[in-house]
């Protein structure tokens, strides 16, 4: 906006004209603050003085041109322009009212810990409108810092826009789920435990598949029915961000279940002639039948060996025989061994 200043000098009778002209009326404090004021026409031999009050640096300048630093503290402040021509008639002084307005003062809102990579949104104040770093031009902007980083902001009151607002954003870094069990696989029941091996983690959750749950950092459960379990830990930071994993690979066997008579009647009425092991699946097994000195009677390794009762096609006495068993659990492979004793009746 511009103002034109008239102000008139007298000299021999004839009267001078000059323009005394601004560049602006109304500055904000935190803008570029150097302004000029000039005359348009001077007059011939014309000799100005300018004065400033209530504030302002008046910078160097021409006898025709000034220039003004406002500084920032508000208000209102008088530019004055005298004009003389041999430093003896003086004009009437021309005065112009120079308004400094404040800036808007602009806040920004919102979490300062985040999780790294997840959206935060913050909101500014102070002033109608806005302009974010990241081209949103409303009162909130979203964010989605994957580490540490500075976001700003100017607000626009009409007039003034305000200085530049930062805002520290600090991302929490995300947890990292893992873990490991033991055993993998077994029967039923079976007894797994669970070790933690997460990244910046403070609290679990724990679903073993079974029904059971967990907030132990290393817990432990009873898988008690055979299948194929999926097991699923969420841990959880301090800022409450979240990582999970899913362990598919928790394997239960039916019971390896298997039996030995503890005795047999080789007679003849072709009910319970045999003395053998008996187990659900196909096994191989070393069977071994030894008398009460040691002497071995009957040896076989077979899928289904079984003693008669017999020692080189011989009937063996009636009694107790001491029994040897050696095999392999399929389920785990686990060698087993084991001594007994069956009674032989005819």
């Amino acid at each position: 906006m511009k103002r034109l200043l008239l102000y008139h000098i007298l000299l021999s009778g004839f009267a001078y004209t000059a323009d005394a002209q601004a560049i602006s009326q109304t500055v904000c404090a935190n803008d570029v603050r150097v302004k000029r004021y000039f005359v348009s026409n001077p007059a011939p031999g014309m000799v100005y003085t300018w004065r400033v009050s209530g504030g302002g640096n008046v910078l160097p300048s021409t006898s025709d041109t000034l220039y003004v630093d406002w500084g920032t503290v508000p208000g209102t402040y008088t530019v004055s322009l005298v004009g003389s021509i041999n430093a003896t008639c003086e004009t009437d002084t021309a005065k112009y009212n120079i308004r400094v307005l404040p800036p808007p003062v602009v806040a920004i809102q919102g979490n300062t810990q985040v999780c790294a990579g997840e959206k935060v949104t913050l909101s500014a104040s102070g002033a109608l409108q806005y302009v974010w770093n990241n081209g949103t031009t409303g009162s909130t902007a979203e964010f989605y810092p994957a580490g540490p980083a500075v976001v700003w902001a100017v607000g626009y009151d009409g007039t003034c826009f305000s200085d530049t607002v930062h805002f520290n954003l600090n991302p929490v870094p995300l947890p990292v789920a893992s873990f490991t069990a033991n055993p993998l696989q077994g029967e039923a029941p079976l007894s797994v435990s669970f070790f933690d091996q997460s990244a910046n983690g403070a609290q679990y959750f724990w679903d073993f598949g079974n029904g059971e749950v967990s907030s132990n950092a290393n817990p432990s459960t009873i898988y008690k029915s055979p299948g194929s379990y999926t097991v699923r830990l969420v841990t959880e930071n301090a800022a409450g961000c979240k990582d999970s994993t899913l362990f598919e690979y928790i394997v239960v066997d039916e019971a390896f279940t298997w039996y030995i008579p503890n005795t047999f009647t080789p007679n003849g009425d072709s009910r319970n002639e045999v003395f053998r092991p008996y187990f659900p699946d196909f096994v191989e097994y070393t069977l071994g039948i030894y008398d009460r000195w040691g002497n071995v009677i009957y040896e076989s390794t077979s899928v289904d060996g079984a003693w008669d009762g017999k020692k080189n096609q011989t009937l063996v006495p009636q009694g107790v025989y001491e029994y040897r068993l050696v095999f392999r659990n399929p389920n785990d492979l686990k060698q087993h061994r084991k001594i007994g004793a069956v009674t032989l009746i005819r």
